[in-house]
């Protein structure tokens, strides 16, 4: 449908974060934030051999789309800190895209484990080195994607591997699209993605 081939760009972001650092069996992958990016790359996490994947978000409407999308579970970042803070992941994929949250994937990651940054803060991030020394950890980013990973994205959409309908919050037509951005300029977790229709 329209609908799903709108997400085909965003999906495929995900699908080349996951294959930057592609989680082996059996291994606890975080996702960190749940906005569309994060809860793409969730599933094609778990498509792709991930043993639990957990989602991390302090919006509860979108900790309940992660759940709806094939999370294993899905916590808020205080439930993670108190989760995480002694037995790290084996592997955070970093999608909040805020500063603060640069160090928290490293503080939920376990020694040797691997950290993905994938959504991109606005603004300089205060990280603590120590802990990126004393863990070990490996750390990768991961820009947009290569052509030929829209081919295996749309394959697992195909699949019913990766879900994209869950995402859609609903569509507005161009007259209602003002409204629409003054709702998420004022509650940018109010809708996870809205469509636009020139056609409405």
């Amino acid at each position: 449908t329209a609908n799903q081939a709108s997400t085909v760009e965003p999906a495929t972001v995900a699908y080349h974060a996951v294959m930057r650092t592609l989680p082996r069996p059996g291994e606890v992958v975080v996702v960190q934030g749940c906005g569309p990016i994060g809860l793409l790359t969730l599933q094609v996490a778990k498509a792709s051999g991930a043993g639990r994947v957990i989602a991390v978000e302090p919006n509860a409407l979108r900790r309940d789309k992660a759940l709806a999308v094939g999370a294993d579970e899905a916590i808020t970042p205080d439930e993670a800190r108190e989760r995480f803070g002694s037995k790290g992941a084996d592997l955070v994929f970093e999608c909040a895209g805020v500063p603060p949250t640069v160090q928290a994937a490293v503080d939920f990651v376990r020694r040797g484990g691997r950290v993905n940054l994938v959504g991109l803060a606005s603004g300089a991030a205060t990280i603590s080195p120590h802990t990126w020394l004393i863990k070990e950890v490996t750390f990768v980013a991961s820009l947009a994607y290569n052509h030929h990973d829209f081919i295996e994205t749309m394959d697992l959409m195909a699949d019913g591997k990766v879900k994209v309908d869950p995402l859609h919050d609903k569509t507005v037509g161009l007259s209602e699209l003002p409204q629409a951005i003054a709702e998420l300029a004022d509650d940018p977790s109010s809708a996870v993605k809205i469509l636009v229709d020139p056609a409405r």
